[in-house]
């Protein structure tokens, strides 16, 4: 089983591919955060999914530079890679 999450705005869209043992991974890790079968590295790439999704994708790869608790400085870095928008 595959599984695509389509992000739309603005009339573009992207598409996110996740297959049925990476939503259960998320699922794992939701309940059993503690369990020491769970591999580290079974992690991998389904997070590296859901950090482009949120950072790179909802949060336009913004990041913030803190100086005494406000902000200095505002940039776009992407953690995975630039999305690529679809029309």
């Amino acid at each position: 089983m595959k599984f695509i999450l389509r992000v739309e705005e603005k009339g573009k869209f992207i598409e996110i591919l996740f297959t049925k043992n990476e939503l259960r991974t998320f699922y794992d890790l939701c309940y059993f955060p503690n369990e020491k079968e769970i591999k580290e590295n079974k992690f991998k790439i389904p997070f590296k999914k859901m950090k482009f999704l949120i950072h790179d994708v909802i949060d336009k790869g913004v990041c913030y530079e803190l100086a005494n608790g406000k902000i200095k400085n505002k940039s776009v870095r992407y953690l995975v890679r630039k999305p690529k928008w679809k029309i």
